[in-house]
């Protein structure tokens, strides 16, 4: 997922204050809730797409924003520990 880094915490806003091992829940369009933990932060360059061949668990998210300063990405991993239906 990639979203907005607004500087008043909407969309992506909030996505450089996750740590390894922070919970993240989403809930899709059906309603239908999932669980995810955070295993690897990332500053990479904007061409650096490569990153995301690397994941663990057979169903992963990575949570994409830009860095303050616009010019990197903040790449937040994360892998699936449950759907809570």
């Amino acid at each position: 997922m990639v979203g907005h880094n607004y500087k008043n915490d909407s969309h992506f806003g909030w996505l450089d204050e996750l740590e390894t091992g922070a919970v993240v829940r989403l809930t899709d369009k059906y309603g239908e809730a999932y669980e995810y933990v955070v295993y690897g932060i990332q500053i990479i360059a904007p061409d650096e797409i490569n990153v995301l061949e690397d994941y663990e668990g057979e169903h992963a998210l990575a949570l994409i924003t830009c860095t303050a300063s616009g010019k990197n990405r903040l790449v937040v991993k994360c892998r699936l520990t449950s759907a809570l239906g």
